[in-house]
């Protein structure tokens, strides 16, 4: 898939931490690719749904990268009536394995 055709929020991508405020499809998919230097040492993740109240899911992801670590991450997505990502927020903290 690529990403910058996916249903991707127009709106806001705000990864926590306050390293991130990527506003608007054009920024969300540049903020994206100027990740891939560190995930291309290889990387593998694991997700589940952790609840679903209205139109917002959480998800709970474990991400594993051969150059920075181990992170837990939370996603919680927003949907519209249509099906499409209105909100998308991250939380991504290091973890010790």
């Amino acid at each position: 898939m690529h990403l910058g055709r996916c249903g991707l929020p127009r709106r806001r991508l705000a990864p926590q931490g306050g390293r991130y405020d990527w506003i608007g499809r054009e920024a969300i998919v540049e903020g994206w690719l100027s990740r891939q230097d560190w995930q291309a040492g290889g990387w593998e993740f694991e997700w589940s749904i952790l609840a679903i109240t209205g139109d917002t899911a959480a998800v709970g992801g474990t991400g594993v990268y051969r150059e920075l670590g181990t992170f837990s991450n939370l996603w919680t997505v927003t949907l519209d009536q249509r099906g499409k990502c209105v909100m998308f927020r991250m939380w991504n903290n290091e973890i010790s394995v």
